[in-house]
């Protein structure tokens, strides 16, 4: 057997296969250009069609189907897009298998021959007339051809299916469309909602309104609702609209007290209640949600979770216990019920709880949870091992757990092991400006300037005007170093582009002071307290008003920078400095 016909035998069975079109034929003879040849065999009954051989010229006709498909792809394969088409039109042609004609459509589009995709789903359209799929094959081809004025009725028949996941796909083509047809087309879908009480659409027209105009959809929507009675669906997506305004969609629901028994208005009432702050009435809220319906499994973490917040542990460890039986929710329950049995004293069991999580960003929580366990019982060896043995089993979160080991080793003062899990992570991500900085702050703890001006500058050099990079490099220069004036530019840098930060403001204070610029100094730091109660801030503060005599207000400051961290070290040493007490 030829190359080419194994060649052809091969794609035949890739055809028969994505096409799912191929029918038991009886053995005959097609005709291949003026050859004549019996091709294809069967067996009786069989359901795939066999083939066995074939021999062709070169031709422009083809009586066969399957023949005409083999050669499209044997063309394709060849890297011949246009001769491909020729021979799926011709297939077309001949054949009741839409899947076939709407490859052939699709090679037409690649080729921009929309003349020709138009002759194709025509031949479509009398095959399966109700196919959405055709319906949106012509209304694409519509848009490639720029014919807006003829998608009215395609679009009437779009949004009489009321299917969300077709809205979607409109929403993406509107979007893509110029702005007259946008304009045109969304006027279209608001006439349709507005005539039409379908949850769906009226979704859909606010959201295209708001893209062609924001707010406008909104207040559309607003008329809407005001006369008609409103289902839930609708009040929580126009609730939604008020975000980042929490307070404002609280209020927006709280005037439809008729649909006070919807659980899911409920359940979301309740987590913004929640993140208001409003915990009690969250939890108040939840209880009946999941007492009505206890399936509402992510009701009930919330509401698990609310409970060990307020150290509610007994309601809380029955609730995440219910999770237990649901593979989904599983992890996050073995994570908070670790947590509790840590609160409770009961280290072993919180091991063994904790060493259960298996599950995405639970996984490292639930191995910081651990690393801080063991190191409580002074054994920083093992803490280590936890985050290494996790990497090993889960390598897909190597990188999160290389951060959450150098995270709590930073936060148990464990500075050069923090630095040995960036290191890892920049091995990872050279050019990772958060890791660099990570490391340079690190390396400045353990007093290594050095390295922390060099992570320092990589970062500028990859992001020059990182506000971040240059206020830490800019202050530990002015801290730590006596190069002042390289110190006062860097600062000024960052404090150019980020005026009103406070952490900037008490940098330049900081190296104002360092230079004797006391007077100069005093109005940054007072910005800065002003805008954040900082103890560090309150420690440089009170310097400058100590060192231009102003001892009394110095020590008021000291005194409320205190009241925000007891164990203010940097006060308590600047204080000591100072008084030589």
């Amino acid at each position: 057997m030829s190359k080419i016909n194994a060649t052809l035998i091969i794609l035949y069975g890739f055809v028969c296969i994505n096409l799912s079109g191929c029918q038991t034929v009886e053995p005959r003879s097609i005709h291949v250009g003026s050859t004549t040849k019996k091709t294809i065999t069967s067996e009786k009954n069989s359901p795939k069609t066999h083939l066995t051989e074939l021999t062709f010229q070169e031709s422009n006709t083809f009586e066969n189907v399957y023949a005409l498909v083999l050669l499209g792809e044997f063309s394709l394969s060849n890297g011949n897009i246009k001769k491909a088409l020729g021979f799926y039109t011709q297939a077309s042609a001949k054949t009741k298998n839409s899947q076939l004609i709407h490859r052939a459509i699709s090679l037409a589009e690649k080729l921009e021959e929309f003349g020709t995709a138009e002759k194709l789903l025509k031949r479509w359209k009398t095959l399966e007339p109700q196919s959405l799929s055709v319906l949106q094959t012509e209304i694409r081809i519509k848009f490639k051809l720029k014919r807006f004025d003829e998608l009215e009725p395609l679009f009437i028949n779009v949004l009489n299916l009321s299917d969300a996941q077709n809205f979607h796909w409109l929403e993406e083509l509107i979007q893509s469309a110029p702005k007259n047809a946008q304009i045109k087309l969304i006027d279209l879908v608001v006439n349709y909602a507005s005539k039409n009480d379908i949850v769906e659409i009226d979704i859909f027209s606010t959201k295209m309104q708001n893209f062609i105009n924001q707010g406008s959809g909104t207040n559309w929507l607003d008329k809407k609702i005001s006369q008609i009675k409103p289902t839930s669906e609708l009040l929580l997506f126009r609730s939604q609209l008020f975000l980042p305004d929490r307070k404002g969609a609280l209020n927006f629901l709280k005037q439809y007290s008729f649909l006070k028994f919807s659980l899911d208005l409920d359940a979301q009432r309740a987590r913004w209640l929640a993140l208001e702050g409003n915990v009690n009435k969250a939890s108040s809220i939840l209880k009946r949600v999941v007492k009505l319906n206890p399936k509402r499994y992510s009701d009930v973490m919330t509401l698990a979770i609310l409970e060990y917040e307020r150290k509610q542990f007994d309601n809380a460890q029955k609730n995440f216990k219910v999770l237990l039986n649901q593979p989904s929710y599983r992890s996050v329950a073995y994570l908070y019920l670790g947590k509790i049995a840590r609160a409770l004293g009961e280290n072993d069991k919180a091991i063994e709880r904790l060493s259960k999580v298996e599950k995405g960003g639970f996984l490292v929580d639930a191995k910081i949870e651990l690393a801080e366990i063991v190191a409580a019982m002074n054994n920083s060896q093992a803490s280590k091992l936890i985050f290494s043995d996790a990497r090993l089993l889960y390598p897909i979160w190597k990188e999160q757990l290389y951060v959450a080991e150098a995270q709590f080793h930073s936060s148990n003062s464990n500075f050069l092991d923090a630095i040995h899990s960036l290191t890892k992570l920049i091995e990872i991500e050279p050019a990772n400006v958060n890791y660099l900085y990570s490391r340079a702050l690190n390396y400045d703890k353990t007093d290594d300037i050095f390295s922390a001006e060099k992570d320092l500058r990589k970062i500028l050099s990859i992001k020059p005007m990182n506000t971040n990079a240059l206020n830490a490099l800019g202050y530990i220069l002015a801290d730590k170093t006596t190069r002042f004036s390289e110190a006062l530019v860097l600062i000024g840098q960052a404090l150019k582009q980020e005026p009103n930060s406070p952490a900037i403001l008490d940098s330049m204070g900081w190296v104002l002071l360092k230079l004797g610029k006391l007077n100069e100094a005093i109005p940054f730091f007072e910005r800065a307290w002003t805008m954040a109660k900082d103890h560090e801030i309150a420690a440089h503060y009170g310097e400058a008003l100590w060192l231009v005599g102003k001892k009394k207000e110095a020590q008021k400051i000291w005194d409320a920078g205190i009241s925000f961290n007891n164990n203010s070290i940097i006060i308590q040493s600047t204080i000591k400095r100072l008084t030589n007490l």
